[in-house]
C-alpha cells in the first residue's frame, strides 16, 4: 500500500459541480460559495492554470486560500463514497487507485493519481484541468447499475464492498476479481 498522507475528499454541490478535492492544509474548497470550478486568471506566458480567491471565502486570518478542485462532474452523481482500493484483490491494474462511488447513478469511477498522488490521472489524461473538467465518464467507468450507492470499503480479504439500495433493498456487493493476472 502506498501511503501518501495526503486527504481526498468529494463534495456535492446543489444543483451541479459535484467534485473530487485534495485537501491540504490551509485549503478552502469554496463551498457554499462556489461549486466546481473557480474563476481561472488569465496567465498569458504560462501553461499553469491558477484560479482566483473567491469573494467571501473564509482564510484563516491569511493563512489559507481557495483550492480549486481536481475533477468536477458537469451533471449532478451525487459522490457519495471515496476510497483507495489498497490491495491487488482486483489486479495490479487497480491497486492504490482512486475509486469515487455515485448515489444518483449507481457507477463507480476509478482514477489513476500521480506518483505524489497529488493529482488525478484519468487513462485519458491531458495536463490542462479544464479538459479533465469534460472528461466522458466512460474512460474512468469502473462499475455501474448498483443503485443508489451510499458507502464502499475495502474489506480485510481485499475485494471491494459497496453498500446500496439496489431496487428500493438495502444490499452489500462484494466487487472482486475472477481473473487476478490482471
Amino acid at each position: 500500500m502506498i501511503q501518501s498522507r495526503k486527504l481526498w475528499d468529494t463534495e456535492n454541490g446543489p444543483q451541479s459541480g459535484d467534485e473530487i478535492n485534495l485537501v491540504e492544509p490551509g485549503s478552502n474548497g469554496g463551498w457554499n460559495k462556489i461549486q466546481g470550478m473557480g474563476v481561472r486568471q488569465n496567465l498569458s506566458n504560462s501553461s499553469k492554470v491558477i484560479f482566483e480567491q473567491p469573494m467571501g471565502l473564509v482564510d484563516f486570518g491569511g493563512k489559507g486560500k481557495y483550492s480549486a478542485p481536481e475533477f468536477v462532474w458537469k451533471k449532478r452523481v451525487a459522490p457519495t463514497a471515496i476510497k483507495f482500493l489498497n490491495s491487488e484483490q482486483l489486479g495490479k491494474k487497480y491497486q492504490n487507485d482512486l475509486f469515487v462511488a455515485s448515489f444518483n447513478f449507481g457507477e463507480i469511477y476509478d482514477f489513476n493519481l500521480n506518483k505524489n498522488r497529488t493529482k488525478l490521472e484519468p487513462s485519458n489524461r491531458s495536463n490542462n484541468i479544464v479538459l479533465l473538467e469534460n472528461l466522458d465518464l466512460k474512460n474512468v467507468m469502473f462499475a455501474h447499475g448498483l443503485g443508489k450507492i451510499t458507502d464502499m470499503d475495502v474489506g480485510p480479504d481485499g475485494n471491494l464492498y459497496v453498500l446500496s439500495k439496489y431496487l428500493e433493498t438495502p444490499t452489500i456487493f462484494r466487487i472482486s476479481s475472477m481473473n487476478k493476472t490482471q
